[in-house]
């Protein structure tokens, strides 16, 4: 299923959430995330934008803003609760495989709230 720009701009948001739940994010949750983008997301949307230009964006974007994970999670799930019905049960799974990887690089206790936090969202 092709995804949007406003898709893969909540799941930016996401993902730099997960790796972002300590205020600083470090060079390993860095290259998973790009490596997650680069292997499982890397899609055309049109013939001038794909899906990791929209990705890298976001997240280069609130990394410069230093904005806090909850805020960019409340993004994620605003969006995840308007647009349900285009979470199936394969996406979300993917989604939340990828959110897991995140958090086996980080050191960071938090990312287990954030974790918790996104399995309410999807299975409450």
């Amino acid at each position: 299923m092709k995804h949007t720009a406003i898709f893969y701009e909540g799941l930016g948001h996401l993902f730099y959430a997960i790796a972002n739940t300590n205020a600083r994010m470090s060079l390993l949750e860095q290259k998973r995330m790009n490596d997650i983008i680069e292997g499982d997301w890397a899609e055309e949307i049109s013939e001038e934008l794909n899906s990791k230009q929209v990705l890298f964006f976001i997240i280069r974007q609130e990394s410069r803003k230093n904005a806090v994970w909850k805020s960019n999670f409340s993004i994620f799930e605003t969006y995840y609760k308007e647009n349900e019905e285009e979470f199936t049960d394969e996406l979300k799974e993917k989604i939340y495989r990828n959110a897991e990887s995140i958090v086996a690089v980080s050191r960071n206790k938090g990312a287990n709230v954030a974790m918790l936090t996104l399995s309410r969202l999807f299975w409450d």
